[in-house]
């Protein structure tokens, strides 16, 4: 046992090394290229050749790697498409991630952490943009991350001693669908209403398309 465990743990660190040097690609192209609502910090101009650029090193690059460290029951192909569709409709990555990953048959638990660690990746990352940018208001930031800190936590909590208690991870796939209708019905009913109220104040509920560099 103490030799398997010993022989799995530099598989681990590598691991680790690939998950952190992603982020910090991450971290890397938005500095210099600008993203998430703020600019680059090096003064690249939005849609300008070196920000075509730097976002074709990135995007090369996690295609690269993703074809590298392929599982049959995540394709790359699938996995792009998610987060494509996450970024466009501007929905968490997590509402998409979660049905897909336990449709692969995937263990709840660990499709939950799996999902967890890819929010905080890129959710640090943006972040990170923000304040070098001087964007970021401090104490509703600090009073929004306690917040859901605690949240976070009292989840876990709760979801750790259901799943004990009952001895079923189902627990957790359920807690995930009641999650993510409740989830589509909210942004079903608000996209509705925002339309009915454009179209009543004479607006065009559209106007917001337009063209990548527009």
């Amino acid at each position: 046992g103490a030799a398997t465990a010993g022989a799995g743990a530099p598989e681990a660190c590598l691991a680790w090394l690939k998950l952190f040097t992603l982020w910090g690609l991450l971290v890397v192209s938005l500095l210099l290229r600008g993203g998430k609502g703020a600019g680059s910090v090096v003064g690249v101009r939005f849609c300008s050749q070196a920000y075509w650029l730097a976002t074709g090193i990135a995007v090369a690059f996690l295609l690269a790697t993703a074809a590298r460290t392929r599982r049959p029951e995540a394709p790359p192909v699938v996995c792009f498409l998610v987060g494509m569709l996450s970024a466009v409709v501007g929905m968490g990555g997590g509402v998409v991630l979660n049905p897909m990953l336990l449709g692969a048959g995937f263990e709840p638990m660990m499709v939950t952490a799996t999902v967890t660690v890819l929010i905080a990746m890129v959710s640090s990352s943006a972040t990170i943009n923000f304040v070098l940018v001087d964007a970021v208001p401090v104490v509703p930031t600090l009073v929004l991350f306690a917040a859901t800190f605690l949240g976070s936590f009292c989840g876990k909590t709760i979801v750790g001693w259901l799943v004990s208690r009952t001895g079923r991870n189902s627990v957790v796939v359920f807690l995930l669908a009641g999650f993510i209708a409740v989830s589509t019905i909210a942004v079903l009913v608000q996209g509705i209403f925002g339309m009915i109220t454009a179209y009543a104040e004479g607006k065009n509920p559209f106007v917001d398309f337009h063209s990548v560099c527009g």
